[in-house]
């Protein structure tokens, strides 16, 4: 879904106004002009008038690319995105019970990187690609806890050298008790709110009393 947003331009375009004002001389009973007249003559400078027009340009959507979830996990893959059709994916799987993601970094279908995170801002995983010169970032936000699921959104770029090749921003993803899912990011996690007693703290255990020994 793109959204829609309103730019305003404003361009300025000088006019020339020429307020100076024709006299005709008028001769004094000696036939000379007075200093009166002469400042009348004296031409004054041009001013110059600012005339605003606006006109309104619609921005570039932001493009969003689904990923695909299943069996516990989402994945999320660019394309071809070199001309020489390189293909870099990302999949992440979320254990609940540490509250941590695992997350593999794939190039070309071979597992180029693969580490475990905090679900607690997850910093940014880049991995250089030296055969090609080239960096892989996978960055992890907008993550929070929608009763028992966790909701994250996933962004991948790639840079050769100084230069940016691609920049994939993806659909969100949900996995929980609710299942696994794929949601916008405006859908905020794509489940109604929770009862108070069913939201859980990040560590927090969730077991009965009434099944306690005694």
């Amino acid at each position: 879904m793109f959204q829609k947003y309103s730019i305003t331009i404003v361009v300025l375009i000088l006019v020339s106004v020429d307020k100076s004002l024709e006299q005709d001389e008028v001769p004094s009973e000696n036939n000379e002009l007075t200093p009166a007249n002469n400042q009348q003559n004296t031409p004054k400078p041009q001013t110059t008038v600012p005339i605003i027009v606006q006109t309104t340009v619609p921005p570039k959507p932001l493009i969003t690319y689904p990923c695909s979830c299943g069996g516990g996990q989402c994945g999320c893959c660019t394309g071809n995105v070199l001309p020489i059709g390189q293909i870099a994916c990302t999949n992440v799987t979320y254990d609940p019970d540490e509250f941590r993601f695992h997350l593999k970094m794939y190039f070309n279908e071979r597992i180029v990187y693969q580490t475990s995170m905090s679900g607690q801002n997850p910093r940014p995983v880049c991995v250089p690609i030296r055969a090609l010169n080239f960096k892989f970032c996978a960055r992890m936000h907008n993550v929070y806890m929608v009763g028992r699921n966790v909701h994250a959104c996933m962004s991948v770029d790639g840079t050769w050298r100084t230069t940016e090749l691609f920049n994939y921003h993806f659909d969100c993803f949900r996995i929980g008790t609710e299942g696994v899912a794929f949601v916008k990011p405006e859908d905020g996690g794509g489940l109604p709110p929770p009862p108070p007693e069913d939201v859980l703290k990040p560590g927090e255990e969730d077991y009965d009393d009434t099944a306690r020994r005694y």
